[in-house]
Order: structure tokens, then sequence, then C-alpha cells
């Protein structure tokens, strides 16, 4: 029967039904004048098709609303199918013109050349785009199939294009049909032995549309709900399991609405995985002693979804020699294998899955090649190694290594373990200890990473601070490795070598230690120094010159700098007449000079030593501990002074107040012999190369002077981390000028 026949049979039925519907309704209306009956149910859908995205491994959840539209209650249910878009093949075409649950059936079978026939003699074509497909019907009214696919299940809605329209759903059958070739053998394995072929049952196409997958649910699956009232259905999304890219399902809501029984839902889900990217792919860091750095490294998200983070930190020694845990992951997805590696003296190299090799490294960087030609490339710091690898083909991954806590070692007799204790046994023994050859040297204050973990949600970046703190470590190369892991399913692993050279800071030497200058009235005297620099690093110097008398006492302005790092601190001095003197911070004790050598010393035992030249002392300090550092004390422009009734100020004011008082008061300018320009330094300023040296001239020039002492003081400052000042003491003798007379020789 065509189905046109089974629509004219179904017109009759429904108007003869209709008929008497109409004339029981009439009869019952005029004997019981009843109400008007309840509107049937009326079902309504949103929103009609689903497009989610989905982080890999995790999942989500979207809402599908029931409404009923009419005034009896709705009872539905919701069939889910999921799995791939392939059509082609045979399908149970079950068809609904109405669509009120009249059902009818037949065979539909789509061919790869996008033809299709049924079981009823009909044919056409069909197209496919993703998992939309439409087949049309060719001859009479040109009926067109428009659904979805999912797995094992196709879905939709039906068009004659005359008014006439229906719901449609195809069904994989669960098994087909086939005939086996002479010696063929089934899917199922089975074995065709005859010599003719025998039609054999065989799992059919079904089971290629991954038809089991879980990872859409409806969740409830099926209600009823009450004339002019929704129902809400969670849409669920597990992507546990799913691989990157689209992935396609049906929802079927049935209900007993009495034209629209069946609808289909598509849903696409888009599963997404975050694309870790990183600025930078190490890092080469020079410093000098003490000194530090800070360096960023900044991690993108090249995808919307999020992106789960960590940095782990290792440091130390570069000495591959012995056992390893090796974490092999090809994919770099995040799922490593796990194997031993021993890497020997001779350069080769075996695993615990029966893995053999050669390696070679340079420096930090190691390479270990199998003999299946399988290369790891990566680094090494201490107890850890990291880096890619590849098996050819285009076959990548990533590893890394650990150092175990202990490695099993075989000793002979009169041998010693890590313990200490002696192999008495006359055969080798396996101990487990500590391998000597592991000289770990591990030290892992140096660098560090802040923040050391976190997230970066959708097309978005963070940046992490590298830290290299050099403070401690002598002039060396060391070596360092991040491993950065994230939930990137393809680079759950990168690798990033931190090599870290320290050299010598500046080292400043001054050649003479003081200078003694002899000139005559109006003459000049030039001497030379030499300033070296024995460190590795250019050195930065400059000079302050100072001339005048030699009056200590009063107060000045300390500049005292332990460590003698240019980071100083700062009190006031007051050297009292009898020879004890005080501070601001509490300091006290007692002071002496010799000509222009001043020095103090505190009640605790710390010794100021150094020298006076008018307003400026300068020179070396150090604690009873021997701790050192470098000072300078500047006499403030004014002084607090007591009178007394009677004296005279500087200014030749007498004191008139029977008591005594304060006054602030000028430095005496003639008493300290200031700003005299007799001392020169040529030149006063420069920059040294690492192991070099460089000269300049003290000169003095008397011009103007008078017969006598003259004392000046040179404050060498530098970028010496622990000799920011030299003070250099210089004394001035003016004498007589020589007078030459003339030889008179007597002639015979």
């Amino acid at each position: 029967m065509n189905q046109r026949t089974q629509k004219f049979i179904r017109i009759i039925i429904a108007c003869s039904i209709i008929l008497l519907t109409q004339t029981i309704f009439i009869s019952a209306f005029a004997e019981t004048n009843s109400p008007t009956a309840i509107a049937a149910s009326e079902i309504d859908i949103s929103p009609t098709e689903f497009s989610l995205n989905v982080q890999q491994g995790r999942s989500t959840s979207s809402n599908l609303t029931i409404d009923n539209l009419g005034d009896a209650t709705l009872n539905w249910s919701i069939d889910v199918s999921t799995g791939g878009t392939t059509a082609t093949g045979l399908w149970t075409l079950h068809y609904d013109w109405d669509c009120d649950g009249t059902i009818g059936s037949t065979d539909l079978t789509l061919n790869s050349d996008n033809s299709f026939t049924t079981g009823e003699g009909h044919s056409g074509t069909w197209t496919q785009t993703d998992n939309l497909i439409v087949f049309t019907f060719t001859g009479g009214t040109g009926t067109v199939y428009t659904g979805y696919i999912a797995g094992p299940v196709m879905a939709g809605t039906s068009d004659t294009n005359i008014g006439l329209t229906g719901c449609w759903e195809a069904l994989h059958p669960p098994l087909s049909t086939a005939s086996i070739a002479d010696n063929g053998y089934s899917s199922a394995a089975e074995f065709s032995p005859g010599p003719n072929a025998a039609p054999v049952d065989e799992f059919g196409e079904r089971d290629s549309q991954q038809a089991a997958a879980t990872w859409l649910s409806a969740i409830p699956d099926s209600g009823a709900t009450p004339g002019s009232n929704s129902t809400g259905v969670s849409i669920d999304v597990n992507a546990t399991g799913l691989g990157l890219g689209n992935h396609y399902g049906l929802l079927r809501v049935r209900s007993d609405d009495p034209d629209e029984a069946l609808i289909a839902v598509p849903v696409v889900i888009d599963v997404l995985a975050p694309d870790i990217a990183v600025s930078s792919a190490g890092y080469s860091i020079q410093l000098p002693e003490g000194g530090s750095s800070r360096r960023s490294l900044t991690i993108d998200n090249l995808t919307d979804t999020e992106l789960s983070w960590t940095v782990e930190v290792s440091t130390g020694s570069t000495n591959l020699l012995g056992e390893w845990i090796l974490n092999f992951d090809w994919g770099c997805t995040g799922s490593p294998g796990v194997t031993t590696i021993t890497f020997n003296s001779d350069n080769t190299f075996t695993t615990g899955d029966d893995g053999s090799g050669t390696w070679s490294q340079i420096n930090n960087e190691i390479e270990f090649t199998f003999t299946t030609t399988t290369q790891y490339r990566g680094y090494i710091a201490g107890l850890h190694m990291a880096g890619t690898s590849d098996a050819g083909g285009g076959l990548t991954g990533c590893w890394e290594t650990m150092r175990p806590p202990a490695q099993l070692v075989g000793l002979q007799s009169r041998d010693r373990t890590a313990g200490g204790e002696i192999s008495k046994n006359p055969n080798a023994t396996t101990y487990l200890r500590l391998d000597a050859d592991v000289a770990l040297d591990v030290v892992s204050a140096w660098l560090s990473v802040l923040p050391d973990s976190g997230s970066v949600n959708g097309i978005n970046s963070e940046t992490v601070s590298v830290d290299i703190d050099a403070l401690g470590l002598a002039p060396d190369t060391y070596y360092g490795l991040l491993r950065l892991k994230s939930n990137d399913p393809d680079e759950a692993l990168i690798a990033l070598p931190v090599v870290l050279e320290i050299i010598s800071a500046p080292d400043i030497k001054i050649h003479p230690a003081s200078f003694d200058l002899t000139a005559p009235l109006g003459g000049d005297d030039t001497q030379n120094l030499k300033i070296d620099n024995l460190g590795s690093l250019p050195l930065d110097w400059t000079v302050d010159l100072s001339t005048g008398g030699l009056i200590s006492q009063g107060v000045w302005n300390l500049i005292f700098d332990w460590g003698c790092t240019g980071s100083p601190g700062n009190t006031l001095l007051t050297l009292n007449s009898d020879f004890t003197f005080t501070t601001d911070d509490g300091g006290s004790g007692t002071w002496s000079q010799t000509e222009n050598m001043v020095g103090w010393t505190y009640t605790n035992g710390t010794h100021y030593t150094g020298y006076i030249a008018g307003t400026v002392m300068a020179g070396t300090m150090q604690l009873t501990d021997g701790f050192p550092g470098c000072w300078e004390a500047i006499r403030p422009p004014q002084q607090t002074i007591t009178l007394k009734s009677g004296e005279y100020t500087s200014g030749g004011d007498p004191s008139v107040d029977r008591g005594t008082f304060t006054k602030q008061l000028p430095i005496q300018v003639d008493a300290q012999q200031l700003a005299s320009t007799w001392l020169s330094l040529t030149p006063d300023t420069g920059t040294i190369p690492g192991s070099n040296s460089q000269n300049a001239a003290v000169s003095a020039d008397a011009t103007g002077l008078t017969l006598g002492m003259y004392y000046g003081l040179m404050r060498i400052r530098s970028n010496d981390p622990d000799e920011a000042l030299i003070a250099v003491p210089v004394k001035l003798t003016v004498g007589q000028s020589k007078t030459y007379l003339p030889l008179l020789l007597n002639k015979p």
C-alpha cells in the first residue's frame, strides 16, 4: 500500500470520527447543556536546538523548557541519542503525517551517490551538512524530509509542499544480514568455510556510529505538565573522554499533543581545550656577586576555555649519571607512562622496559637517542630533567625524569654503603643506598617564581615573576629548570631552562693609601694615583676633595655604612672638649686625634678611624666581631653652643644674660681653612673595565699659600659592593724656595 492510499484511508476514517463526534457532542449538549470540552494538550519547547561549548573532560548543562499551552495535562518523554553523522546505509523509516502518533514504516536506503530508495518503491536524492540531513522524493508533490542525525537515529519534519506536514524518525536496525564470500569472516569473526557464499548475521553500521555514547542526558526524561504550565528539563553534557571538536546528539521529545507527537531537538557540542603559549623559551642571566634580577614569563591561553597551570622549580647539579624515574608522555596529553632509565659513564643508557641507546650532554642540555632512533632532548638541574621527545613520523611528546630517593647499587666485598657499612659478603651484593655518583649539589634558594600556580579564563594571559637572587653564591655558572604544567591536552609540560652566570663584582684597589706632597712657595707637586679594578664588571668611580683645618671638636653629621655597600645610616656625632663623644642614637665613648688622624671608640668596643680636613672626616670602622664598614662625617652649616654671661659670640656680641643659654652660630670659616683650591685630581671620575687600571694625577699648587703644613682628604666613591667609599689622606708641606748661586772658580 503506497502513501497516498494510506493517506486517503486515514482521511476517510478521520472524517467519520469527526462526524460521529459532532453528533454525539450535539446530542449531549442538547440533553445536559454541559460546558465546552477541555482543550487538548499543546506542546511548545524552547529552545528548538542546542549549541554548547564545553571544556574537554568537564561538564556543562543547559535548560529545555516544555510548555503546555493547552488545558489538558501534557504527558511527555525524551529519548536521547548521540554519535556520528554517517548517514549512508539501511534505515527503518517511521513517518507520521499530521504528527498525530499514527505511524507508517518502510525501509530507507541512503546510497553513497546521494540517492535513496524506500521499501515502498520511492526514490530521490539526499544531502547532508554536518548533522543536518535533507532528502527529497522525486515525482509527485516533491515531498521533502528535513531532520538531524546522531549515531543510529535520525528525526525531523516532513512537508509535501501542498500543505501536508508531518514528523518522522529513522533508526539503524541493530543487525544487518550480509553475504560472506568463501573463506571470509563476518564482523563477529565467524568463518564461512563452504565453497558457496552464505548469508550470516553480522553487526551492522550501528556500531560505527558511537551509539553508546553517554555524554548527553535529559533530567528528568519524562513527565506530566498540567495545562497552562511549564516544566524545566536539564540537558547535561559530560565531555569526559571526548575528543576535541564537534559532537552531535539528538533529543526526540514525544508527547500526547494530538498534532505534534514528536519534536526533534538537535544538540551540537564543541569540545574545547585550553591552548597554552609562553613568552620565553628559557632564560640566560648574568649577575654580579650578590646581585638580583626579575624576569617575566607571560602565560597565554589561546582559547575560550579555562587554562590551569603550575610551575615547578629545580636547581642544582648537571650530573645525570645513575638511575632516574622516566615519565614519558606521547602526545603530551598529561597521561604519562613510567619506566626507569640508567645513564652510564660510557655514554650509554638502558631503560626498565628494555630500551637502550646513547646519550650526550653539553652543560645543562642533554640528548639521548634510542636504538630505534627515537630522540629525547631536554635540560637537567639537580633532581630533575625535562624536555620533548620525537619518535619520527610526526609522533612527538614531552617527558620528565626524577631522581629516586635512593639507588640500588652492587657492592663488592669491603665496599661501603652510603651509611658507612662494610659489605662482608665476598660476592656482589645489592644494597639500597644513595649512589655515590649522584653529587646533587642542590642550590634551590636562588630561583623562584611568583605565583607558582593559577588559571587563565578564556582568551587571556597571566604574568609570572621569575626571580633570581645571587646572594651568597660565588662566581660560577648555575643551572635551573622551570617545568610549566597545564591542562592543555597536547602541551601538558613545557621545560624552560634557566642559566645563571655570576661574575665577580667591581673590586677597587687604591695605590698609594696616602700622599705626602712637597712644594716650594708658589710652586707645585704632582704624584700618581693608581686605581685598579680587580673584578670582572666595570668599576665606576668619582672623587670628592676637601681641605682645611684639623678642628674636630663640635657637632658632625655622621654617615655610617656597615659593609660599605653604599646604603648608609645617619646620626649626629658630638665630639666634646673632654675627649668624650655622644651620638643622637644613644652611643657614647671617647675620641682622640693625632695631627690629621682622628678616631673614637664606643663603650661597646666599636672603633672608628679616619682623617680630617676642614669640614669633612672619613675613614673605616669595625665592630668587635670584625664586621667592617666605612663612614664619613660632615660639619653642619651651623653649630649650637652654650654661652655664659660676659662671653662673646663669634660675631663679637657680648652675652649680657647673667645665666647661661644656647645660641646657634655659623662655623668659624677662618678656623677651618675651608675650600682651598690647592688640591686637585685629574681626572676626578671614570669607568674602569674589569681587570684593568686607571691613573690619575694628584696635584698640589702652593700659589698663595704660606710656609707650613696643609691637609686634604680624597673620598673615592665607587660601585664596588663592599668598598663604596675609600678615604685617602693628603699632606702638603710648603717650604722655602731654593736659591741657586753660581759657582765661581779661580782660574790660573
